[in-house]
């Protein structure tokens, strides 16, 4: 039985399911096990456009529905199989209550999931709601926060209008239109603080729902400007991502600083942007870039997180939560296995935040002296250099971190 989640109860664990998987060596970035989620029971077998919450839950769509993966039951929920339900659902949002918003095909309709009551709402349904969306992509349309408010796209597939819809207060709030700012939008997400950011040709803005303010984030000093086809995505500090074709750019809220990436080494340039990126609220990012790459700021590194092992080479879809757990999309269907890549903490193998003497005796087995490597699977995360072996040179480095 599908029991949701109590809103603030989410465990925050990294590695507390004890998974199988194939760690990425060290000089591709970080490293990471992947679980592959279409495997657990009740699964449909393949998915797409995953949507991840800080529980690790994780929302995603195949053929006509809309499937949920409790992480802590270790089981997957056909939420269209529900009573009251629509008949069919594409490109869910998941917050971290379990509540999910999806985009019905057949109408056009979007909809509200509760978890805690397992119940429907016909958001486009309600009076007082906006025209049908025409959206330009569903995906990219529609955002939900932990307050059940949801921002969305309505009317015409490019020039719409931005609303949000209050479910708690059962009210329709116009985004765009505002005196002095833009008349349209289209793709647009709504953080925790009550912040909407759309894209608003040719720029993009951010409406503050609590001050009634719009700001015009692009042409802030050191901004990009004119960003007409980027893709955007927000986090719970107001920060913004930005990822057009040639760029990828973070935007600081707290510092109103804008951090371009295209300059950094190892900088994952391609000729198309995607539109499947997302931000943490720690600043990393996964982006689309041909293939899958994970961004981790606290040293400007990429790691390929897609082709590696047994994950398949190709994909597009990712979403990454506030601890660092990222859901991929991975392969060439539009179909797909949907993969939970798990960031591995150098050093702590059993996955309980600390490198002590449980992680010492796996070392111990690692240990290969040298260039004797290759090294391979768990013990990838004590390759420390990385150079492809576990020597002194490595296990000084597991000294200096350990902490029993």
């Amino acid at each position: 039985m599908f029991n949701g989640k109590m809103s603030g109860a989410c465990f925050l664990f990294v590695s507390a399911i004890i998974v199988s998987g194939w760690v990425a060596e060290a000089a591709m970035g970080k490293d990471f096990e992947f679980v592959n989620i279409t495997d657990f029971s009740g699964s449909p077998g393949q998915g797409n456009a995953p949507s991840i919450n800080d529980c690790g839950d994780v929302a995603f769509y195949k053929d006509d529905g809309v499937y949920f993966f409790d992480r802590s039951e270790e089981i997957i929920v056909n939420i269209t199989g529900l009573p009251g339900a629509p008949a069919t659902g594409r490109f869910p949002r998941l917050n971290n209550s379990g509540d999910i918003v999806f985009w019905e095909n057949t109408t056009q309709h979007i909809w509200l999931f509760e978890a805690n009551s397992q119940s429907f709402t016909d958001i486009s349904g309600l009076t007082g709601a906006p025209e049908i969306s025409q959206a330009y992509s569903p995906y990219n349309c529609y955002g939900l926060n932990d307050g059940k408010k949801v921002s969305f796209h309505s009317g015409d597939h490019n020039f719409g209008d931005i609303y949000v819809y209050d479910h708690a207060l059962g009210v329709f709030q116009k985004v765009t239109d505002q005196p002095g700012y833009p008349t349209h939008g289209r793709e647009n997400r709504i953080n925790n603080l009550d912040q909407v950011v759309y894209m608003g040709f040719p720029d993009a803005y951010v409406y503050d729902l609590n001050s009634g303010v719009t700001t015009n984030i692009t042409d802030l000093p050191g901004g990009p400007g004119t960003m007409v086809g980027c893709y955007l995505d927000f986090n719970d500090n107001g920060d913004l991502l930005l990822v057009s074709a040639s760029e990828v750019t973070f935007y600081e809220a707290a510092t109103g600083e804008f951090n371009y990436l295209s300059g950094l080494a190892g900088f994952p340039a391609a000729s198309a942007s995607g539109s499947y990126n997302s931000l943490s609220n720690r600043g990393e990012i996964t982006l689309w870039r041909d293939s899958i790459y994970y961004f981790d700021p606290f040293d400007d590194s990429f790691t390929l997180l897609n082709g590696q092992g047994d994950v398949p080479a190709g994909g597009m879809q990712t979403s990454i939560n506030n601890v660092g757990l990222v859901a991929l999309a991975a392969g060439y269907s539009f179909a797909e296995e949907l993969y939970l890549a798990i960031p591995v903490l150098r050093g702590d193998v059993d996955g309980d935040s600390d490198v002590d003497s449980d992680d010492y005796e796996v070392f111990a087995d690692c240990m290969t002296g040298p260039q004797k490597g290759s090294v391979t699977g768990v013990c990838n995360a004590f390759d420390f250099e990385p150079d492809h072996d576990v020597d002194l040179a490595d296990f000084a480095v597991f000294q200096a971190n350990y902490t029993d």
